[in-house]
């Protein structure tokens, strides 16, 4: 049964990590939002993930191979409660 995951990224590189995770087969989602920047004085808007650092996943856990996943460039871990992954609820996505 497939269920949604949450993967901690390291910084600025949730887009690598979206694009390693999906050339393995998986399906990601990475939100992001359109802000407005003041960079050298001027405004400037851009796109940014809706939340920085975190990628969502959707795995089987039957036959998902975390270790990989952890190991992939461009990720960290897992967000885990209770030492288990823990699971977005479906709602929620």
């Amino acid at each position: 049964m497939s269920a949604w995951y949450l993967l901690n990224c390291k910084g600025k590189q949730e887009e690598r990590a979206q694009q390693n995770i999906e050339n393995q087969g998986y399906t990601t989602c990475l939100p992001r939002v359109k802000r407005q920047k003041i960079v050298q004085g001027k405004r400037v808007e851009c796109i940014e993930p809706l939340f920085p650092n975190y990628i969502f996943i959707q795995l089987d856990s039957s036959t998902a191979n975390f270790n990989a996943l952890r190991s992939t460039r461009g990720v960290n871990s897992f967000v885990r409660f209770g030492g288990m992954p823990a699971t977005v609820p479906g709602e929620v996505m």
